[in-house]
């Protein structure tokens, strides 16, 4: 389903492009980067991969609030405080912004298959807090409400969305701990698991990981929610992970904790069966942050906050050569996002100060790392144009 001149196949079956096709009309656009830019005029932008050719794209004004790109790539959503409402626009250009759902959003997420947008809908009283979660058809049809706190309940904060249900946050805002809950995208009553801190929603029909608070431990969990069943996957004894996100492809999760002093990452396989502890990382000697998988999976990015020179910086480990590379000095930034393009190419980072500042390109033995300067208060959203066919990286290759 499509939002009509946003750059998406029409919903007639005469109208629908092979997905062929639709590759190859993205690809004949170059790559370019698409990212919040906050400050007293806040909006969306778009850049070329080396900063050049900065376009303002939606939403300049104190209004904009947050954007997230959808899964296909071909449109992003955005939330305004000013007016309240969710809007979407095209990745590539095209219409501003479609107002398709009105009300204060204050956080959103994608289904898997970029047909619906799940928003957290505030629809608080002056004198009761109250809070739904929306599911709004990307065609601007009506939306329909899949869970409500009630008058004086908790937010529901939307967390991702598989094929099939949605994970969210059940934040009490009174002090006590916020649950994790699923609910069906077909309908239902909403499922609350107590004790649980923390969810992550694989991508297309991927599972839901989650983190639940044990006495002196957090256990990462496989949930099942149509069977309201769960399955241990791994126990963190010490309670310090950090950082939990999937795989482009769905196929891998990576989560980074502590042990000892030393810093390691955790593999998951998507069944949750598989499961590969990296704790001998260069650079692990404090904690390891940010861990991100190229999207075929083979390298993982993360940043080291070691101690000393030849300790901090960001860090790849080419997981087909089992072999671990600096490709960016800790002088020269200390970065608390790593987005890999979806070639797999290139990576954007961005430093402690939310801020994008470079660019790495890991096709290089030793990667290439490229300085930007998109101001302050940067954050990316996604990227417009090129392709998906990932490149084979040789970051960590012998010169």
């Amino acid at each position: 389903m499509a939002v009509s001149g946003l750059g998406i196949a029409a919903t007639s079956e005469a109208a629908v492009s092979p997905a062929s096709e639709v590759s190859e009309a993205r690809a004949a656009a170059p790559l370019r980067l698409v990212y919040d830019h906050f400050g007293d005029l806040s909006s969306l932008r778009s850049a070329a991969l080396d900063g050049s050719d900065v376009q303002v794209r939606q939403g300049t004004g104190v209004g904009y609030m947050l954007a997230e790109q959808s899964p296909d790539r071909q449109s992003i959503a955005i939330s305004f405080s000013d007016p309240q409402h969710l809007g979407l626009t095209g990745s590539l250009g095209g219409p501003g912004d479609s107002s398709v759902l009105s009300g204060f959003v204050n956080k959103h997420a994608w289904t898997s298959d970029s047909s619906e947008v799940i928003a957290s809908l505030d629809v608080s009283s002056e004198t009761q807090q109250r809070s739904r979660l929306v599911a709004q058809p990307a065609d601007g049809g009506a939306p329909r409400t899949l869970a409500d706190s009630g008058n004086g309940g908790p937010y529901l904060l939307v967390i991702g969305a598989n094929a099939e249900d949605v994970a969210y946050i059940s934040d009490q805002q009174n002090g006590d701990p916020p649950q994790v809950g699923t609910v069906s995208l077909e309908g239902g009553d909403p499922q609350i698991q107590a004790g649980w801190v923390d969810a992550r929603v694989g991508p297309g029909n991927g599972p839901i990981l989650a983190l639940r608070e044990i006495p002196g431990a957090y256990e990462l969990v496989r949930l099942a929610p149509g069977a309201g069943s769960t399955t241990l996957v791994h126990t963190f004894p010490n309670r310090q992970v950090f950082y939990p996100t999937w795989s482009a492809s769905g196929n891998w999760f990576a989560i980074a904790g502590q042990s000892g002093g030393n810093g390691y990452v955790l593999l998951v396989n998507k069944a949750g069966t598989k499961v590969k502890k990296l704790n001998r990382l260069k650079g692990r000697a404090g904690a390891i942050a940010t861990p991100s998988l190229s999207p075929d999976g083979k390298v993982l990015a993360y940043q080291s906050n070691g101690s000393g020179p030849k300790q901090e910086g960001l860090w790849l480990r080419d997981l087909t050569l089992d072999r671990s590379c600096r490709v960016v000095k800790s002088q020269q930034a200390s970065f608390p996002t790593a987005v890999f393009t979806p070639d797999g190419r290139r990576i954007v980072v961005s430093d402690d100060e939310s801020r994008i500042i470079g660019t790495v390109n890991i096709t290089r033995p030793g990667g290439s790392f490229q300085r930007l300067n998109l101001g302050q208060s940067t954050y990316p959203v996604g990227f417009a144009g090129g392709t998906d066919n990932v490149a084979d990286a040789v970051p960590c290759a012998k010169k």
